[in-house]
């Protein structure tokens, strides 16, 4: 593991000091004054014993780096970019996000190389005394430059970073866009979230749990760089990535060794039982997954991955009840937390409570209105149904409508709504539904002869109210014509080939 680290560092892409002598000591002062805020209850995987935890996030009070320098660092990148078609992009949690890896944007690169020597590592240091006592020990692992806006912007899940410390650098004025801030789990009773301006700096170790909050107008530029120190292994956090790595490529022993391993190393980080219990679960070992779960909800009550990973194990339990109280400990922690809201649905739909079904879907409808796509189609399809239950049938159609607008091809939500006009007599605006309904479905399955029947009866029904109000009857031959027209001659004959006339 050691030799590992050793390389990455040797191997490092940006600016390190190949001495002690490269920056005098008297020059590791920070770059302006800081707001340090204390996470004395925070358990680090690594170095948890080193760092000093009544001054462990720092945030400048002003600016380290001059608006026309921000400035200047984000034309460089628009202007690389532009001459490229566009943006390339980086996964950021949920999202692809249009960013970059500093390393690859050889003027972004050149100036940032030299903001880690004359400003960034001396910062540090300055910072740190404790864990880091000279730049010569610090190295950047990697570093990125994210440009959000409300399309890919959205609230990133909560995280750690890779790197024993990690900075957070501001490149535009707040006034470019609103929302953003990031909250950090442990800074008072329920989180708190730290804001910056254009060249304000966020300097913290990499294991400080956070989250980005949404931009909801404009754009914002953010740099993010994660560094290593050269004399100091995070093991804790080196077996955790390559236990997981492990479980990806098919080797379940191996990861479990490696994940146990961690959890032995440092028993207090809660981070480390839930990727351990991760392994476990996929082995089929519930039981001690469970238990992993709990004992790291039992070192902080607030992990979210934690309570959601539990509520998973006892939905497939069946006990409901626990589910449902561990999916919304999620939500009350973090209210945007999708996955936690899809699932207390769910579990609301499993339980029958058909009014709690309908209000957790119509919170994630609510939360996020623009996001279209078959998942987002089907939460409006369950809360329709549900208000459909209910009664409420000028909402139930609202809901099957909202369906379609997010999934134009989504075959329930098209039977769905054409029979809502159905019931309600209104046999013209049905028809359209069950016709595109029966084109949207597998040819020959179950679903199309669904579609076709009710297309055949919604079109005999309102042929038998016109010729109650107009008091005319027709043949069968005319009856025959105006059921074509209205429901279509594909589809009228495939009526008869399955009666077997043609």
């Amino acid at each position: 593991m050691r030799q590992n680290h050793e390389k990455q560092c040797r191997e490092t892409d940006y600016w390190s000091a190949s001495s002690p002598s490269d920056i005098k000591r008297e020059d590791h002062r920070p770059a302006t004054d800081f707001n340090s805020y204390a996470m004395e209850d925070w358990v680090l995987p690594d170095f948890d014993d080193v760092f000093d935890h009544k001054k462990l996030l720092h945030v400048s009070k002003g600016a380290v780096f001059s608006e026309e320098e921000c400035a200047e660092v984000v034309a460089m990148a628009e202007a690389y970019f532009a001459e490229r078609g566009g943006w390339t992009q980086l996964p950021s949690g949920r999202y692809q996000i249009d960013g970059f890896w500093i390393k690859d944007v050889p003027p972004v690169k050149a100036w940032f190389d030299a903001r880690l020597k004359t400003t960034l590592f001396p910062t540090l240091v300055a910072l740190y005394p404790e864990f880091v006592d000279d730049v010569a020990h610090l190295c950047m692992d990697s570093a990125y430059v994210f440009k959000y806006n409300p399309e890919t912007g959205g609230q990133s899940d909560i995280h750690t970073d890779s790197g024993c410390l990690t900075f957070t650098i501001a490149l535009n004025p707040k006034e470019e866009y609103d929302g953003g801030g990031t909250w950090f789990e442990n800074l008072g009773p329920e989180g708190t979230v730290v804001e910056m301006d254009v060249g304000q700096v966020t300097f913290r170790p990499g294991g400080v749990r956070h989250q980005g909050h949404a931009i909801t107008r404009g754009r914002r530029y953010v740099i993010g760089g994660f560094m290593m120190h050269r004399g100091k292994v995070e093991v804790v956090r080196q077996l955790l990535v390559q236990g997981t790595a492990r479980a990806l490529a098919g080797d379940p022993e191996g990861a479990r060794a490696l994940l146990r391993r961690a959890v032995a190393l440092n028993p207090r980080f809660d981070g480390a039982r839930v990727t351990y219990a991760d392994a476990l679960k996929k082995q089929g070992e519930t039981a001690m997954a469970e238990e992993q779960l709990e004992e790291g909800l039992a070192l902080n009550p607030r992990n979210v991955e934690a309570l959601y990973s539990l509520g998973l194990l006892k939905q497939e339990a069946g006990d409901l009840e626990a589910a449902a109280a561990l999916f919304e400990r999620v939500v009350a922690v973090d209210p945007l937390d999708q996955e936690a809201a899809w699932a207390r649905a769910e579990v609301a739909g499993q339980q029958g409570d058909r009014a709690a079904e309908a209000a957790w879907y119509a919170t994630l409808l609510d939360g996020d209105p623009a996001r279209r796509g078959a998942r987002w189609a089907r939460a409006a399809l369950n809360c329709g149904a549900a208000h459909g239950d209910a009664g409420d049938a000028a909402e139930e159609v609202r809901l099957y409508k909202l369906a379609l607008e997010k999934d134009p091809g989504f075959y329930e939500a098209l039977f769905s709504l054409g029979s809502a006009h159905a019931n309600a007599g209104e046999f013209l605006k049905a028809l359209p539904l069950f016709r595109r309904a029966r084109a949207a479905a597998e040819p020959g399955s179950e679903e199309e002869l669904r579609a076709l029947t009710l297309l055949y009866k919604a079109a005999a029904l309102h042929l038998q109210g016109q010729m109650r109000e107009t008091g005319v009857a027709l043949g069968p031959e005319e009856t025959q014509a105006a059921l074509q027209e209205l429901m279509g001659e594909e589809h009228f004959r495939a009526v008869l080939e399955r009666r077997g006339q043609r």
